[in-house]
C-alpha cells in the first residue's frame, strides 16, 4: 500500500510539473514568436521581410479591435478578464506560420509542415491552459491564416512594383518601423510583465520536474 501511494504521489508530481512547463511555454509563446520574427527581419533585411512583419502587426491590431468590438467573455477559470474572441495568440501564430508556409512550401515542404504543427500545438495550449474556449482559438487561427494569405498574395502583386520605385520602397521600410514602435508603445509594458511571470513559471516547473 505504501509503495502504491508513493507511486501515486510521484505520478501526481510529474503531472503537476508537466502542467507547469506547459503553462510556462504558453506564457512565453508570444515572446518567442515575436523574437523569431525580429530575427528573420534582421537576417533577411529585405522588402519582403518588412512586408510580412508589417502585415503581422496590422493583423494584430485588427484582432485587438475585434476583441473589444465583440466583447466575448473568456472561460470562467481564465487567468485573464479581458475579451477573448478572437484569440490574439492563435491569430499571430496563424499569420506568421501561414506566411512562412506559403514562402517555404516550394522550397522545403518538411519545414513548412513542422512549422504548421508547432503553431497548431501552441494555439491548442491556449485552450488547454484555460485562456480561451475552442471557438475563440479556432476563430483567431482562421482570422490569422486568412489575413496572412491575403497579405502574402497582395505582396506578390505589389512588391515587384515597389522594388522598382525607391521612394515607394522607403515607405515599406518606414511602415515596418512605425508599426514596431506603435506596437511596443501600446503593449511593451504588459508584455514585459508577462515575460517575467512566464520565466518564473518555467523555472518553477523545471525545479519540480527535477
Amino acid at each position: 500500500m505504501e509503495d502504491a501511494e508513493a507511486r501515486r504521489k510521484v505520478r501526481a508530481a510529474k503531472r503537476e510539473a508537466k502542467g507547469g512547463v506547459l503553462r510556462a511555454v504558453n506564457s512565453c509563446t508570444k515572446f518567442a514568436v515575436s523574437g523569431a520574427a525580429f530575427v528573420a527581419l534582421v537576417h533577411f533585411r529585405n522588402a519582403e521581410a518588412c512586408w510580412a512583419l508589417t502585415g503581422s502587426i496590422l493583423s494584430s491590431f485588427n484582432c485587438k479591435f475585434l476583441k473589444h468590438l465583440l466583447n466575448h467573455e473568456r472561460p470562467e477559470s481564465a487567468p485573464k478578464a479581458d475579451p477573448g474572441m478572437p484569440s490574439a495568440h492563435a491569430q499571430s501564430l496563424a499569420f506568421l506560420s501561414t506566411y512562412a508556409i506559403l514562402h517555404l512550401a516550394r522550397v522545403n515542404a518538411m519545414a513548412a509542415f513542422a512549422m504548421q504543427a508547432i503553431s497548431l500545438f501552441l494555439a491548442w495550449l491556449r485552450v488547454e491552459m484555460g485562456y480561451h474556449t475552442p471557438v475563440q482559438v479556432v476563430v483567431g487561427y482562421l482570422l490569422g491564416a486568412s489575413s496572412s494569405a491575403a497579405w502574402f498574395f497582395l505582396g506578390r502583386r505589389t512588391l515587384p512594383q515597389l522594388l522598382q520605385n525607391p521612394q515607394a520602397l522607403k515607405l515599406v521600410y518606414a511602415a515596418v518601423v512605425a508599426s514596431m514602435v506603435l506596437f511596443a508603445g501600446l503593449f511593451g509594458k504588459s508584455w514585459m510583465k508577462e515575460l517575467t511571470e512566464g520565466l518564473n513559471k518555467l523555472q518553477q516547473g523545471m525545479s519540480k520536474r527535477s
